[in-house]
């Protein structure tokens, strides 16, 4: 079983529209989500739940979040959206597949796959965005349909 970090550090939204991109994955993979600190939540109550550690956005979060890679050791770690230390992270806990946008210096530096997406011009759903960098990263091909996420009630 390959073993696959997703990554998305910052808003409450954005990570509503991010979770949904593991269930096109078979079996075969094991997903572990890193998520803004507090939203925790989010996974918790998915259908279904998820593997997740949560992170605070600050760059002294910087040796927590190597240490939680290296005992991880994920084969391949995809980044949605974070700061550029977590790639940098990735690069020195030497993760085989680093993958990301291609869209600031340390992108370019630190991953080694990916796609250059202009997001700001809003042409496609942000899930759409993060469907297309999965599939990109992972070399599969894209669903059909977009997956939705679901949320059970809590208590």
């Amino acid at each position: 079983m390959k073993k696959l970090l997703l990554v998305r550090i910052d808003r409450i939204g954005d990570l509503v529209l991010s979770l949904p991109v593991d269930e096109i994955l078979g079996p075969d993979w094991s997903v572990t989500w890193a998520i803004p600190k507090n939203l925790g939540f989010l996974p918790a109550n998915a259908r279904p739940k998820r593997v997740f550690q949560e992170f605070g956005s600050e760059h002294k979060n910087l040796w927590v979040f190597l240490k939680f890679v290296h005992k991880l050791k994920p084969d391949v770690a995809i980044v949605f959206h974070a700061p550029w230390w977590v790639s940098l992270a990735l690069w020195l806990a030497r993760i085989p597949v680093r993958g990301g946008v291609f869209s600031q210096w340390h992108s370019f530096l630190f991953f080694n796959c990916g796609l250059r997406q202009k997001r700001s011009r809003g042409e496609n759903h942000e899930l759409e965005y993060n469907l297309e960098l999965l599939c990109e990263v992972l070399k599969i091909s894209k669903p059909q349909a977009s997956p939705m996420l679901s949320l059970s009630a809590p208590g």
